[in-house]
């Protein structure tokens, strides 16, 4: 008769266990933000933040994660269309209650790093209203669209403005920017890479062409003279 080994058959059973368990669709109700979190990254409502190792890619972070690109994209907007910005050390995004998604008419100004709601006001509206509607305080309000003049007599109907969430901290102004881009408010800067546009730099951070132009005033208006390895800035309120 063979003698089984019953310590190696213990630990088969726990590894196939381990390996059948669903654990990545434990979602935990709180979490707290890692001092490495990556500017830019949307932390609130985030479940699962990852710290990126040398060697890893968009797509490996996704598989192991089981997120989709868009996804993972929407969580962590800073990463540009190739993704060849990952920096090994900081953390990202990789699992939230819900993607935060941000609307094609989103106000020129308006914070979307860190904004978990958007609301499209109608005719009439008034910062106070929207300020009861959503519970939200006053000075949350304009730090979440700071373009909202103190009297609240410039917004535009047709418009979506953030009405929850944080606005983001301040973010380092990396060795790379542009010579001309203007950093004071800037929440959120990108290194652009060979073949990328203005067009398709705005479309991957959700940013009008009116703030982008209003942060990069050095960009022509044929957006001809976009640097590759330069960044500019791509977030933010002028």
């Amino acid at each position: 008769m063979p003698r089984f080994n019953l310590h190696l058959l213990a630990v088969v059973a726990l590894s196939a266990l381990a390996t059948a368990s669903p654990l990545r669709n434990y979602v935990r109700d709180t979490v707290t933000i890692p001092s490495n979190v990556a500017p830019g990254t949307i932390t609130s409502g985030c479940t699962e933040f990852h710290t990126v190792s040398g060697g890893e890619t968009c797509n490996i972070v996704e598989a192991e994660f089981g997120i989709t690109d868009a996804a993972f994209r929407a969580l962590n907007p800073e990463i540009n269309s190739g993704c060849s910005n990952l920096i090994a050390g900081l953390a990202y995004c990789v699992q939230a209650t819900a993607a935060p998604t941000v609307p094609p008419n989103v106000a020129n100004g308006t914070i979307i790093n860190g904004c978990t709601q958007f609301f499209t006001i109608p005719t009439g509206a008034t910062c106070a209203g929207i300020e009861s509607t959503f519970g939200i305080s006053d000075a949350l309000f304009h730090a979440l669209n700071p373009e909202i003049n103190s009297l609240c007599t410039n917004l535009i109907a047709g418009d979506a403005y953030c009405v929850a969430g944080s606005p983001p901290t301040t973010v380092p102004i990396p060795s790379n920017v542009a010579p001309g881009t203007i950093t004071a408010g800037c929440t959120q800067f990108a290194t652009i890479q060979f073949g990328d546009t203005c067009m398709s730099v705005e479309a991957t951070f959700g940013i009008t062409s009116a703030l982008f132009t209003k942060f990069n005033p050095e960009v022509n208006a044929q957006c001809t003279n976009l640097i590759a390895g330069d960044a500019y800035c791509v977030g933010g309120s002028a």
